[in-house]
């Protein structure tokens, strides 16, 4: 048997990860992860393939040797609970004896996960209570009927774990771990940094400036594992933002799932009940999720209300949102009292930037100034537009002596000039939120 733990549910049993392997059939590769029943800690167990889910309570199990001896009690109990104890005596019980821990190595299974957990947050399971470890059979049955979305499957992505548990796919041999056929030794090692002269895969982005016309709009290259930051900074640098302020990305998980499976001609049942496990995303100037930014307990600027998960801008990757294509629009703000707010949308994936450019990031395309700090935000820019047009008045003078200059362009865009300024005020970006996570409010 093959359990791959989160870190959180590794570090509950003390366990130590084996290098990855190959199962012995898909009915022996689980993930394993932590989740709360009512105040009551369980692991939830997924397998890798079907999604068939089961709940373990956690108490008690302070090591490996108890956690597999609990988790192979628990996954026959449900076997035989949902009536496929001939499935269980076939393809999991003869393996039971060579139970392993090594890591997780799906986002799809874990993206699914996470959209169980929000499930079962939703029932209390009271440990007081009669009968609370038959009401987590209850729970289980629930996920193993529920619609769920998983790339792993192929074919049709939407799956209902009862549905595939049985099915002969199940029998079809388990592929090879990635990294199986390395010379000895080389297993674990990171892949090599591309050779000199070649790029990093890049995302092309189309950014445009919400609440102002004429249209504002830039096109960018940008490493796809860049993480939020420094996609943060590029867009900082390319729409002329100085960096004093907080900023975040909103990502519209459940909008942009509901456009996909309505262009995927989904039935609104179907829409319904993925609506139900979704959560939009936030994703703050913070290194640590929570606490709002810096994570000092200053109050989270997120406007997507309280169903949304908040993560660290420093530690999620542009390639995790995008995911595959599950995210391919999303909204960076700027500045909470102006309230700067883009709209991004990643209009390819997977380029290889040496061939469309250079270098990245880089600007390929756009049109107008960009922002001007402080000025009061899109409908203060129109005012700055519309004084230097008149080039009279008393706003004119006012502007003018602000920004120190007689005339402003904020159709000109010089697309040079904004390449050329990208990679130094990345790095006085990066100095200045640093300094401003270091120090205490």
């Amino acid at each position: 048997m093959i359990f791959r733990m989160t870190k959180n549910a590794a570090g509950l049993v003390s366990a130590s990860c084996a290098d990855d392997r190959k199962a012995a059939n898909r009915y022996c590769d689980w993930f394993v992860d932590i989740v709360d029943c009512g105040g009551t800690a369980c692991f939830l167990l997924t397998n890798s393939f079907s999604l068939f889910s089961l709940l373990v309570p956690a108490d008690g199990l302070d090591s490996e040797e108890s956690f597999f001896g609990a988790a192979v009690r628990g996954i026959r109990a449900y076997f035989e609970h949902a009536g496929l104890s001939p499935l269980f005596d076939e393809f999991i019980g003869a393996d039971c004896g060579s139970s392993v821990v090594t890591g997780t190595n799906s986002r799809g299974v874990l993206a699914a996960m996470r959209g169980m957990k929000m499930i079962i947050s939703g029932h209390v399971l009271p440990d007081d209570a009669p009968g609370w470890r038959a009401s987590l059979l209850a729970v289980a049955d629930g996920l193993n009927k529920s619609l769920f979305r998983c790339r792993d499957i192929g074919g049709d992505e939407y799956i209902f774990a009862e549905e595939i548990i049985g099915s002969d796919k199940m029998r079809e041999p388990v592929p090879e771990p990635e990294g199986a056929n390395l010379p000895a030794g080389a297993k674990g090692r990171k892949p090599r940094s591309p050779a000199s002269g070649q790029s990093r895969p890049a995302c092309c982005l189309y950014a445009e400036l919400e609440g102002y016309k004429p249209k504002i709009w830039r096109r960018i290259l940008v490493p796809a594992d860049f993480t939020m930051t420094k996609l943060a900074y590029t867009l900082m640098s390319v729409f002329k933002a100085g960096g004093s302020h907080l900023y975040s990305f909103e990502i519209p998980v459940i909008r942009n799932a509901v456009k996909r499976m309505q262009a995927e001609g989904r039935s609104k049942e179907e829409i319904a009940s993925m609506k139900f496990r979704l959560r939009d995303i936030q994703i703050e100037c913070s290194p640590d999720a929570g606490g709002g930014p810096f994570g000092t307990g200053f109050p989270s600027m997120s406007s997507m209300g309280k169903d949304s998960e908040t993560l660290a801008a420093r530690k999620t990757k542009l390639c995790e949102v995008f995911n595959g294509g599950e995210n391919p629009e999303f909204y960076f703000t700027y500045d909470f009292g102006d309230d700067w707010r883009f709209r991004i949308n990643v209009v390819d994936a997977g380029l290889k930037p040496a061939a469309r450019g250079g270098k990245t990031p880089f600007v390929t395309e756009g049109q107008g100034y960009g922002i001007i700090e402080d000025c009061g935000g899109p409908g203060g820019l129109e005012g700055l537009r519309d004084a230097f047009q008149r080039k009279s008045g008393g706003e004119y003078e006012e502007a003018r002596d602000w920004l120190g200059c007689d005339d402003l362009d904020l159709s000109a865009f010089d697309i040079d000039a904004a390449n050329a300024a990208i990679k130094g005020d990345m790095r006085f970006f990066e100095s200045g939120y640093r300094e401003m996570e270091n120090s205490a409010w």
